[in-house]
């Protein structure tokens, strides 16, 4: 029972990281006209994005340096896992969900191709709903 109490502590401090990291990216979530200014806000997100992965004690080398994007197997798994209820929930329009999951598949393959071994909604993809 012990266990399950220092997990569930940890879950919770991970939730707690989560909700501010969220408060602190809303701030970059508007566009600047000034490309300067642009710049200097997306390499703040970026950063605060690295940094938020670190904190969460994603892996260095799991962490995209460019982007701060977590490109672990853990996150691989919970993005296959998205597509996966939506497709099965909502089913997959060609045209709107197509090139979204066509990009993050191709996304997956060039950064991490050791990973990408199945068609994450296989036979899902029938593409239903158009």
């Amino acid at each position: 029972m012990a266990s399950n109490i220092t997990l569930r502590g940890v879950a919770d401090e991970k939730r707690a990281i989560r909700m501010q990291a969220r408060r602190v990216m809303s701030r970059y979530a508007y566009r600047d006209p000034d490309p300067a200014m642009e710049a200097d806000r997306r390499t703040s997100m970026n950063d605060a994005r690295t940094a938020l992965c670190l904190a969460l004690g994603i892996a260095e080398k799991d962490i995209d340096p460019a982007s701060g994007h977590d490109y672990s197997a853990e996150a691989y798994e919970r993005v296959r896992d998205s597509w996966r209820y939506h497709a099965s929930h909502h089913g997959l329009s060609r045209f709107y969900d197509g090139p979204a999951y066509r990009q993050v598949i191709d996304d997956w393959r060039a950064r991490r191709p050791d990973l990408v071994a199945d068609d994450w909604v296989g036979p899902l993809e029938g593409w239903a709903r158009d």
